[in-house]
């Protein structure tokens, strides 16, 4: 899928950890998402839409990232595409965030990167220290789409690429086809109190 300026073309996050814990952490949020499991120890979470505001991070990807995090989810990584601007931010429960972004000229700016706090902490955060010196390299690079270079970010850390220019919309209108996909809805009070029971009996094992 093409970046378009002013299109949210990528609101998805990569979750660590497993697809059932990662379901009841969505579960005990209470959010609609889509997950599917996405290799290496990450699953793949589409956030559908807010129904009160579309006028937040897309689809509010970062209080679900926070969300998730205190609800057991180790580490998630957001992935998103809006305006020009490509973002990768890492979202932990007891460390600052982190984040990797691209800005493209079809934002209206010039072309830019940044990493903040800088390529080392960020690879040393997902747990490949010895890959900084080529997101360093990747950062001088401002070529390419916001989405191309999220591309080059995940394949240069061992991460997937399915989650990039993908929304819930795509696989509701059914222009996405991720294998081993399921659909969460919201649920009520005692769907939640069931996801937070199994999680805490497969912690206990």
């Amino acid at each position: 899928m093409q970046t378009r300026a002013g299109a949210v073309t990528t609101a998805s996050v990569l979750a660590r950890g497993t697809v059932p814990d990662v379901r009841a952490a969505v579960v005990r949020l209470g959010r609609k998402a889509w997950l599917a499991p996405a290799g290496a120890g990450w699953v793949l979470v589409l956030p559908e839409r807010s129904e009160d505001s579309d006028q937040l991070d897309p689809y509010d990807l970062v209080g679900l990232g926070r969300g998730l995090t205190d609800r057991g989810v180790r580490q998630v990584l957001l992935l998103s595409v809006r305006h020009g601007l490509g973002v990768a931010q890492l979202v932990s429960r007891r460390e600052e965030s982190a984040f990797v972004g691209w800005r493209g000229e079809e934002s209206g700016h010039q072309a830019a990167s940044r990493a903040e706090p800088h390529a080392v902490g960020f690879c040393a955060r997902i747990g490949v220290p010895e890959r900084a010196e080529l997101l360093e390299l990747l950062l001088e690079d401002v070529s390419g789409t916001p989405e191309d270079r999220l591309g080059d970010l995940c394949r240069a850390l061992g991460l997937t690429t399915v989650g990039l220019g993908a929304t819930a919309d795509d696989l509701a209108d059914e222009r996405l086809h991720l294998p081993g996909v399921e659909r969460l809805h919201r649920h009520g009070w005692l769907a939640r109190h069931r996801g937070t029971l199994r999680l805490r009996r497969r912690r206990a094992k």
